[in-house]
């Protein structure tokens, strides 16, 4: 396909630029956003109707069909959403380009719903009865966009009223969930890039099955094997499947704090911890209390922690600070530490970073890295 721009006098960009709506690559154009323009569609022509009820009978048409369209468009990007979670949950562009069928599209995202995530379920079932409903008067997408079929039948012959309040809380109640869906489905897609998983398990789950287990000191005991079978049973596991989840909660920093066993992080002991903390406070204090117009002030504090910092402290120590600070940010997985530590190490040298620990809210961000790590140890120099 060309890349040359092109434009005729219908399709073109006007004087004010307030009118010239962004489409192709101008802007974010993907299955979502279509069907964000179709859910908008319907909610104004509902406006509409109330506004001025002649017009439901002309109205009605294209209303269900863009909520009918946006449904559809909503099950193929959750199906392309899932395959970006489960790599093995995964239907090929073709098979989704070529089909408008609801009730087969609907037969693929349950599937692969249920299997990809348990907390993809109440939604599934939420859904399900006004999705088939609507694949039952109207299965492929033609019945509100034509009056008659291919075949020259009329549409709508065996339901030939159809009460707007009615439909649209139905199709609203639809609407809802299938937003707190896609919310939930880029949470899950971040999630699952942190590698904690099994092909029975996700890491809200590993998570839990911690929590259900005692201590790691008393898995020698007899009650550890009935508390086991319980487990097994609960989550549908095989003895395999059991033993694979209990290496990755040993192994894990914040899972393993459950079971009573904490991964210290390296490069930063208890006591180069508590003179970081001392020395970042020192600072941060002083600049809060810094007035620019008393030519007394000379960042005694600043200049005695520079000297510390790059005297008596490592660069691997100082990039576990600096981690720290960008790990505390909430957007981040406990999983990313390290990831983001070889990053640090590797591109940011080492005076760089000094200068970045002395942020306002740097205390802040290193004890919720620690609580992120699971450092109980370190963690009580904050107490």
């Amino acid at each position: 396909m060309s890349s040359e721009l092109f434009f005729n006098n219908t399709f073109t960009s006007g004087p004010n630029g307030a009118s010239n709506a962004c489409v192709g690559n101008n802007g974010w154009q993907e299955l979502e956003s279509y069907g964000d323009g179709y859910d908008e569609a319907v909610k104004i022509m509902y406006e509409a109707i109330k506004s001025d009820t002649g017009l439901l009978d002309i109205v009605i048409h294209p209303m269900v069909f863009s909520s009918r369209h946006r449904i559809e468009l909503f099950l193929k990007a959750s199906i392309k959403a899932i395959s970006k979670i489960r790599e093995n949950l995964t239907v090929s562009d073709d098979k989704l380009i070529k089909t408008h069928d609801l009730n087969n599209l609907w037969d693929i995202y349950e599937s692969l719903a249920t299997d990809c995530d348990s907390r993809l379920k109440p939604h599934i079932e939420k859904q399900k009865e006004i999705v088939l409903e609507f694949a039952e008067v109207d299965p492929t997408g033609e019945t509100f966009r034509y009056p008659y079929s291919q075949s020259n039948q009329k549409h709508l012959i065996q339901t030939p009223v159809i009460n707007v309040e009615t439909f649209y809380k139905r199709y609203s109640e639809l609407s809802a969930d299938m937003i707190e869906m896609t919310f939930l489905l880029e949470s899950l897609e971040n999630e699952y890039k942190q590698n904690t998983f099994t092909s029975k398990l996700s890491r809200f789950e590993i998570a839990c099955i911690a929590e259900e287990l005692p201590l790691r000191e008393e898995w020698g005991n007899d009650s550890f094997t009935a508390i086991k079978d319980m487990i097994k049973d609960k989550y549908n596991l095989s003895s395999r499947n059991f033993s694979e989840v209990l290496n990755i909660i040993q192994k894990h920093r914040e899972i393993s704090l459950e079971i009573g066993v904490e991964i210290r992080i390296e490069h930063l002991n208890l006591e180069k911890m508590g003179k970081a903390i001392v020395l970042i406070d020192e600072v941060v204090q002083e600049q809060i209390g810094f007035n620019i117009n008393n030519p007394k002030f000379t960042n005694e504090k600043l200049n005695n922690a520079n000297h510390i910092f790059n005297n008596e402290f490592t660069k691997s120590e100082i990039t576990c600070l600096y981690t720290m600070i960008e790990h505390g940010l909430s957007r981040y997985y406990s999983e990313g530490y390290d990831l983001l530590y070889n990053i640090f190490e590797v591109q940011e040298d080492k005076e760089s970073m000094i200068i970045e620990l002395y942020k306002k809210n740097a205390i802040a961000r290193i004890k919720e890295s620690l609580e992120k790590l699971g450092q109980r140890t370190l963690l009580e120099l904050f107490n």
